[in-house]
Parts: C-alpha cells; sequence; structure tokens
C-alpha cells in the first residue's frame, strides 16, 4: 500500500477520470503513477461551473515555484527519493512533485483540478486563435529563410531558428 507523503498515513483507491488514483482521505492528495496524469488530462469527462473555473482561473498561469514548495521536502512513496517541485507546464503555476525516477507525482488537494482545467483552457485558446498563431509562426519561417538567403552560406547556426521560434511563442503566450 502506498503511503501519503505529508505523513497521514495509507492513500486508498479511487476513480478519476477512468483512471485509478490513490488518494488521502486526510489531506486530499494524490499521487499518480507514471502516465496517470497525461491520460487525466486527455479526458475532459469531469465539468466544473464557471464560478468555480473562473475562480481557478485567476490563480493559475504563473511562471517559477514559490520559495515554499522548494522548501517542502516531499519523497517518492515508493523509491523514498526526494521529488523536487515543478510548475506543471512551465507556467501553469501549479506545483507539483514528480518522481525523478518516473514511479509518478504527488498533487496536494485542488492541483488536478488546476491542472485539468489549466489544459482545457490553453487547448481552448489555442483552438479559437490557432490562425492568428498560424501567421506569427509563419513569418517567424519567413524571416528564418531570409536570414538563409542572405547568408550566402555563412547562414546563422540552428540557434538562431530556435530563438526566432521561443521569441514567437512567448509573445503569443505573454501579450
Amino acid at each position: 500500500m502506498v503511503k501519503c507523503v505529508n505523513g497521514c498515513g495509507n492513500l486508498y483507491p479511487g476513480q478519476y477520470e477512468g483512471i485509478e488514483i490513490d488518494t488521502c482521505d486526510s489531506c486530499l492528495g494524490i499521487w499518480l503513477d507514471y502516465s496517470e496524469l497525461t491520460h487525466i488530462v486527455k479526458t475532459n469527462e469531469k465539468k466544473w461551473d464557471n464560478e468555480y473555473i473562473g475562480r481557478v482561473t485567476n490563480q493559475i498561469g504563473k511562471i517559477g515555484v514559490p520559495n515554499k514548495e522548494k522548501e517542502r521536502t516531499i519523497k517518492c512513496p515508493k523509491c523514498d527519493e526526494i521529488m523536487p517541485p515543478i510548475n506543471y507546464q512551465y507556467s501553469s503555476g501549479v506545483i507539483v512533485n514528480k518522481c525523478k525516477s518516473n514511479h509518478g507525482i504527488w498533487l496536494d488537494s485542488g492541483e488536478i483540478e488546476k491542472i485539468q482545467i489549466y489544459m482545457e483552457k490553453w487547448r481552448e485558446k489555442a483552438k479559437n486563435e490557432g490562425g492568428h498563431y498560424s501567421d506569427i509562426l509563419n513569418a517567424l519561417s519567413q524571416q528564418q529563410d531570409d536570414r538563409l538567403d542572405s547568408a550566402l552560406g555563412n547562414g546563422p547556426g540552428m540557434f538562431d531558428l530556435i530563438n526566432s521560434l521561443t521569441l514567437g511563442i512567448v509573445k503569443i503566450f505573454y501579450k
């Protein structure tokens, strides 16, 4: 039986979006084995009311890991190694703890819902604004082609392309 990383005791099996998850009855944290979160974010069965989505949306979308999360020591319930905190998808603002040996991920109470809402909002935005992003990526591609044409054989390295694409993506998501 898997133990709670917060020392609450045993985790108990439950179902979420068709996946068996391990939940702590005390702190309401969740242990997900490797790849279970991927399945959960691809499944859109769970629905929330607009008020809850609004509250969650106001809490997510931050870059980095807060110091209080960095100071917290959480060990993998399977291998007992320290699981560092990471910001899910780099900019979700949802801090999870991932086992370095890929045993799984620890989510504190409410984080699974925040991740799902973040991913659903991200997919919705990408779908609604896809044409706009396509135009930006095409413009970046054309800039890269122009640079290569003007370089006369001494063309820029791949880092120029990567930097151009990264800059374009940053402008898209942080405008």
